[in-house]
C-alpha cells in the first residue's frame, strides 16, 4: 500500500499482463445501500440515508510467471513443483493501471484476492481472475483512487 500522495512517484511497480480479449477490467461502484425513515407507515419517507460501497477493480491476470503465481495465489514452492492449498489468500497491495489510451489510475490500497482458473482444453488460456476493493489509503490521505496528472 501507498500511505501518502508523495510516495506515488517513488513507488516500484511489478508489471503483470491483464485481461484476455473477451474479458474486461473494470473499476466500478455498486449502488449504495438505502435506508428510508418513515414517520407514519402510510406516508412517504421523511428521511433517506445512503451508505456508499467501495469501488471495486475486477479483471484477470493472464500469462503470469511463477514468481507472480507464488505471491498472488500463495503457491508453495516444493522440491519438484508448486502446490496450491484450498485457502484463498487475502492481499493488500497498491495497484497501478495503465490504459491503452495512456491514462494512469492508481489504487493506493487495494484489498482482495486472486483465484486460479485453468483452461485445460486445447487452445484454452489459464487465467487468474481478481477482485479488489479500493480502500482509503491512510488516515492522512483519504484517496481510494488516484489519477496522477503528470
Amino acid at each position: 500500500p501507498i500511505p501518502k500522495e508523495a510516495d506515488v512517484t517513488t513507488a516500484v511497480w511489478k508489471k503483470l499482463p491483464c485481461t484476455l480479449k473477451d474479458d474486461e477490467m473494470t473499476v466500478s461502484q455498486e449502488d449504495p445501500d438505502k435506508m428510508e425513515v418513515f414517520a407514519n407507515e402510510q406516508d412517504a419517507p421523511i428521511y433517506m440515508e445512503y451508505t456508499g460501497k467501495p469501488y471495486r477493480l475486477k479483471g484477470s491476470f493472464v500469462g503470469i510467471d511463477e514468481e507472480a503465481l507464488t505471491s498472488l495465489l500463495g503457491l508453495q514452492k516444493g522440491t519438484s513443483g508448486l502446490s496450491l492449498s484450498g485457502d484463498l489468500q487475502q492481499l493488500e497491495k497498491a495497484i497501478k493501471i495503465e490504459t491503452f489510451a495512456g491514462k494512469t489510475i492508481i489504487i493506493p490500497r487495494a484489498q482482495g484476492s486472486v483465484r486460479l482458473e485453468l483452461g485445460l482444453n486445447t487452445g484454452k488460456v489459464s487465467k487468474a481472475p481478481f477482485d479488489f476493493a479500493a480502500k482509503q489509503a491512510s488516515d492522512s490521505w483519504p484517496a481510494a483512487i488516484y489519477f496522477p496528472t503528470k
